[in-house]
């Protein structure tokens, strides 16, 4: 599988399910994103007729599809700034206190899952956060 100029290691596509459901208490995977000008790795989200939140997008990603923003796609300020397609900042973004959130480059995620069985994951305070967040 290919992402962006990155093949993804097919060892990493296949086991990575597993090791995020151990240790998230099997969470709903992540969404990955990555930026390119290669308009056929993905289905094109057309531009809303009215405001729209990409977050809404989103359900069609944790069903399977794939899914390519341009800016002009991304219904809302805050869903281009925060999608990286503009600088503005929008005075309403708002994330529920219960969500954990952070974006990486991809080599540098590919890199972090091939220490996740050996990171904080499995550590005492790990374990006391996570009886925290329970």
């Amino acid at each position: 599988m290919s992402v962006g100029n990155l093949e993804m290691d097919m060892t990493l596509k296949t086991t990575f399910p597993g090791l995020w459901g151990r240790n998230f208490d099997n969470a709903e995977l992540p969404i990955i994103y990555y930026y390119t000008d290669e308009e056929n790795r993905a289905d094109g989200v057309s531009p809303p007729s009215a405001h729209q939140c990409m977050i809404g997008a989103l359900a069609r990603v944790r069903k399977g599809r794939s899914l390519r923003f341009e800016a002009d796609s991304i219904g809302c300020a805050g869903g281009r700034r925060y999608a990286g397609f503009s600088r503005e900042i929008s005075p309403t973004f708002y994330v529920p206190k219960e969500t954990l959130t952070f974006a990486v480059p991809m080599k540098k995620f590919i890199r972090m899952t091939g220490n996740m069985e050996e990171s904080f994951l499995i550590t005492r305070t790990w374990r006391k956060v996570k009886k925290r967040m329970a």
